[in-house]
């Protein structure tokens, strides 16, 4: 189908969702082209769809339809879902002048207005109109835009301008903590609905298919290992995105040049040296020659990248003479403006060295970060992002060049981070929880502080990045608080937070730790108390739904609190869904078994089953969940209908790609509904599997009843223990 355009895939899209017939006028109307347009993209359009036997059926009078089996254009929209992104309907201006960006970036011929108007499917006088602001964006990156007659336009700049024009539009378009994600999810597969991430996400597909992420993700293991630092994952997937747009260029011929003279500085330091003797890899893989320039450029991108954790260093090191003499006075400074004294703070001091030394690399070579929540941290922390940047004077000095503010945000949730630990006690901790972040160590540390502050019941083990995040849970983690949207189901419960850690936020933390530990933990306010106080002050006009609203604010007054809204474990099982002793070959077979299990009763649709595979190919170690446990499963909206599980007990350990937890044994295949009505039997079958007895059990059952009762009987002791 690769020889439709972009138009005539979105035509086919509008059809195949039409459950009418729909006129060429209709057709036209809608992209914004003349009925002739539509005919001749119709043809083209027939003559795709015969190899998929599907007919295009007109009727005069009537309009046209697609006419074919639900098999075949179930073939259809599999073949052609990386285009689901693609617009069938008039896009706004926004949206037409990224799109435009985005085209002129990528082209380095003229491309004239009408290919152009085709292209966004508008007007050529729309697209000249649009010129306006696509050329203001051009302009404030010193770019030309060159137009000719006949010919059409073109941008005009050098290599490193362009290359830099694509970060920022990256940068733009997507929240740099989510890229790691996009990057992850960069299959020709997955669409997203979100417009501007599709632009993103449409280039970035350029960028890595499958097999190019495992290239480069070789290429900066190998690189973290030799220098013996673990980048943050944002830092990760800036770099992919910088090497992605290195090779690309490459291979097409555009190289970029580094002055001689910075370059043999370069070639001297280690950062060099390391991707020199690894460049290997990305050369191998991709087959293409990379210069020593490009060298040069990937060596000052590691140079500028934040690290997440150093295992060397887990103390300040005494060589750092001058860096922390003027850390300490940088951290004096803000003492003094604040009135809040962080002098005696050794994490403090160790992690602005930590932060500073990149940060200080990026502005030597002129290297520019985004901070994508520097006005979120402007609005939470004004006074300490004040202090922040009037101490910045001391950095300032120490590099010759001003500290712009997205470097003072980051540098602001360090200090932010310092001032909550002064501010908390040390009181006895019931939960243990994991702090996981796609971004810098400030944004876990500034969110591990205020949880510490806000959450008197909650430890905080650890803070990891996401890519650690599968290696660190362990029977000792209770719940995983998280600042980027994962695969949240899990045994363990996710909490997806804002590093500001706001109302909404808490309210939810507090509902997963009701459901930790049952009807034990409550946490209310005294609502008429408060009541009382207000009407002290105010009038109170409807004082009933007044009540109402501040009980369902303060104590979280939210379904998934209710314990009886959440299923038991016994609840979720049946027999009929077991199977013990499958002899089964291959983790793909384990997988389309339980899922047949789950599809024959009612739980799931077809499109579960290969969701489940999708994720099993994509994070096949994820899915193993203890040593010889394995519990796939996909996405609620991919086809579940119940919440439910089935179970395989598996005579030889096959391989998930588990390092340490291979092979798995067992398999509880989950179909998840929501995100929460499961919670409460996971947290049961987390208990069970905890007890190694009960895993012995259920590996050695001869018959799938006596798994049941092995689960049923564990549960009658669980609420048991929970109702005492």
């Amino acid at each position: 189908m690769n020889n439709l355009s972009q138009r005539q895939y979105s035509i086919l899209r509008f059809l195949i969702i039409k459950q009418s017939p729909v006129t060429a006028k209709e057709i036209a109307d809608k992209f914004n082209v003349s009925i002739r347009t539509v005919r001749y993209d119709l043809d083209d359009i027939e003559k795709c769809l015969k190899k998929y036997d599907i007919n295009l059926i007109k009727k005069n009078s009537v309009g046209m339809w697609i006419n074919g089996t639900d098999a075949a254009v179930k073939r259809i929209g599999e073949e052609f879902v990386e285009f689901q992104d693609l617009p069938y309907r008039v896009l706004t201006k926004d949206e037409r002048v990224k799109k435009i960006i985005s085209i002129l970036l990528e082209q380095s011929n003229y491309i004239p207005f009408d290919q152009l108007a085709e292209m966004i499917i508008v007007s050529r006088s729309t697209v000249i109109k649009d010129m306006v602001e696509v050329e203001a964006w051009f302009n404030k990156r010193h770019i030309d835009i060159i137009r000719k007659t006949k010919l059409g336009i073109k941008i005009r700049c050098g290599e490193k301008q362009l290359r830099k024009a694509l970060i920022d539009f990256i940068n733009e378009n997507a929240d740099s903590q989510s890229l790691y994600t996009l990057i992850k999810e960069s299959t020709p597969r997955i669409a997203l609905n979100e417009d501007s991430r599709s632009l993103t996400k449409e280039y970035i597909n350029t960028l890595f298919d499958k097999d190019g992420i495992k290239i480069f993700q070789q290429f900066i293991g190998k690189i973290q290992k030799e220098l013996g630092v673990i980048f943050s994952d944002n830092s990760v997937s800036t770099l992919m995105i910088h090497y992605g747009i290195a090779v690309k260029r490459v291979r097409l011929g555009k190289k970029i040049y580094m002055p001689q003279e910075q370059l043999e500085k370069l070639k001297a330091m280690n950062e060099f040296k390391v991707a020199q003797k690894n460049i290997h890899i990305l050369e191998n893989g991709f087959n293409v020659k990379i210069p020593e320039s490009e060298i040069g450029y990937i060596a000052l991108h590691l140079i500028g990248a934040k690290v997440a954790k150093d295992p060397k260093n887990n103390e300040l090191i005494d060589i750092y003479g001058d860096e922390i003499n003027m850390i300490d006075q940088y951290i004096q400074k803000v003492s003094t403006l604040l009135g809040f004294d962080l002098t005696e703070d050794q994490e403090l001091r160790k992690n602005l060295l930590l932060h500073l030394k990149p940060t200080f690399n990026r502005i030597k070579y002129n290297m520019t970060i985004v901070n994508p929540i520097l006005q979120n941290i402007k609005t939470f922390y004004p006074i300490i992002f004040n202090a922040a940047k009037e101490a910045s004077d001391i950095l300032s000095d120490a590099v010759s060049a001003k500290i712009e503010d997205d470097e003072i945000g980051f540098i602001t949730m360090h200090v932010g981070a310092c001032i909550e630990r002064k501010k908390r006690e040390n009181p006895i901790r019931k939960f243990k929880a994991l702090i996981a972040c796609a971004s810098s160590i400030g944004t876990s540390k500034l969110l591990a502080s205020r949880m510490n502050c806000e959450f008197k019941e909650i430890y905080i083990l650890d803070e990891v990045s996401i890519a650690e995040l599968n290696e660190r849970i362990n029977d000792n983690v209770d719940l995983i608080i998280t600042t980027v949207p994962i695969d949240n189901i899990l045994l363990k419960p996710v909490v997806t937070v804002s590093p500001f850690l706001t109302e909404k936020d808490k309210i939810r933390i507090r509902n997963t730790l009701m459901l930790l530990e049952g009807a034990a933990y409550k946490h209310n306010i005294d609502v008429e108390a408060l009541l009382q106080i207000i009407n002290k002050y105010c009038i109170i006009e409807d004082k009933i739904s007044l009540e109402e609203q501040l009980n369902k604010f303060l104590n979280g007054d939210i379904r998934i609190m209710n314990r009886e809204d959440q299923k038991l474990l016994s609840e979720m099982i049946d027999v009929k869904r077991t199977i013990v002793n499958a002899k089964i070959s291959s983790k793909e077979e384990a997988i389309r078994l339980a899922g047949k299990l789950l599809l024959d009763d009612g739980y799931i649709n077809d499109n579960y089953i290969e969701a489940m595979l999708e994720l099993s190919s994509e994070l096949s170690s994820y899915l193993v969940i203890a040593p010889g446990i394995a519990m796939p499963h996909a996405r609620p909206e991919r086809g579940a209908l119940k919440a439910g599980f089935s179970i395989l007990t598996i005579q030889e350990g096959i391989n998930f790609g588990h390092e340490k937890n291979d092979p798995v044994r067992i398999i509880f295949a989950l179909a998840a509904v929501d995100n929460n009505s499961h919670l409460r039997a996971m947290s049961e079958l987390s208990m069970l599997l905890n007890e190694e007895n009960n895993v012995e059990m259920i590996k050695n059952a001869k018959q799938s009843k006596e798994i049941i009762n092995i689960i049923n009987d564990f549960e009658k002791s669980f609420l048991a223990n929970i109702d005492a």
